[in-house]
């Protein structure tokens, strides 16, 4: 189960940011760790989805072998050039 988490209502109301540099540190800890909801498509792109996995499968009862094998995969996808 997650760990209790106090949001602010400023993090909670939050617009989103426009480019990945603006977002704030600990909107961005918030959102690896799944303990909130991206608001717009920069933050999406923003995430490290593999510390997102690592902290959101197990909560969802899903094996390490699984997790394992999904990061795995992850981390050989090509990152897009920016």
């Amino acid at each position: 189960m997650k760990n209790k988490v106090n949001l602010t209502s400023e993090i909670l109301n939050r617009k989103g940011a426009t480019k990945i540099e603006n977002i704030p540190t600990e909107v961005m800890r918030l959102l690896n760790l799944g303990h909130i909801e991206t608001v717009n498509l920069t933050e999406w792109l923003a995430i490290n989805h593999t510390i997102l996995i690592a902290s959101v499968f197990p909560e969802m009862v899903i094996s390490e072998e699984v997790i394992s094998e999904v990061v795995s995969k992850l981390k050989q996808q090509k990152k897009p050039r920016q």
